[in-house]
C-alpha cells in the first residue's frame, strides 16, 4: 500500500511537469519591415504569410500603416512567426472612390466593396512570388513591389 501511495503521489507531482510542451508554442521571432510600391510606401496593405514546407504554425498576418511599415502576429495574435519559408501576398483594396480601406476596427476588406489595386503575383496566393525566409538572426524583412 505504501508503495502504490508513493508512486501516486511521485505521479500527481510530476503530471503538471509533463503538460501539452511549451504553453507559449513553437519560437516565434519578430517579423518586421516595410512595403514599398514603385518606391514610395504602401499604406493600408493587409499582408498574411503562409508557411511552406516543414514551419510549425500557420502563418500570420499583418497590416501597412501610413509610412508602409508592418508587424506580423500569428492568427491567433502573438507576434512574429516561427523561423523558416513563407509565400507571402500583399493586398491593398480601395473603396469605389478610390481611398485607403478604413481600418478603424479589425475587419478585412470587403471584396464585395472595394477593389483590389496590386498585380495578382503579390495579392493571389497561387501567383505570389514573394517568398520570405523568416531567422531567428533577422527580423526585418522590407518588401519592394512594383505596379507593373
Amino acid at each position: 500500500m505504501f508503495r502504490l501511495q508513493h508512486t501516486l503521489t511521485l505521479v500527481l507531482l510530476l503530471l503538471p511537469a509533463a503538460g501539452c510542451g511549451d504553453a507559449k508554442g513553437p519560437l516565434r521571432v519578430p517579423v518586421v519591415g516595410t512595403v514599398t510600391l514603385d518606391g514610395a510606401p504602401l499604406s493600408a496593405a493587409v499582408l498574411e504569410f503562409f508557411p511552406l514546407s516543414q514551419v510549425a504554425g500557420n502563418g500570420g498576418h499583418g497590416r501597412t500603416g501610413s509610412s508602409g511599415r508592418y508587424e506580423v502576429a500569428t492568427w491567433q495574435g502573438k507576434e512574429g512567426l516561427p523561423p523558416g519559408d513563407y509565400l507571402v501576398t500583399i493586398e491593398k483594396r480601395v473603396m469605389p472612390d478610390g481611398s485607403d480601406f478604413p481600418f478603424d476596427s479589425d475587419d478585412w476588406p470587403d471584396k464585395s466593396v472595394t477593389r483590389q489595386i496590386l498585380p495578382a503575383k503579390y495579392a493571389a496566393a497561387k501567383k505570389s512570388e514573394l517568398k520570405v525566409t523568416v531567422a531567428e538572426d533577422k527580423p526585418v524583412y522590407d518588401l519592394i513591389l512594383e505596379s507593373r
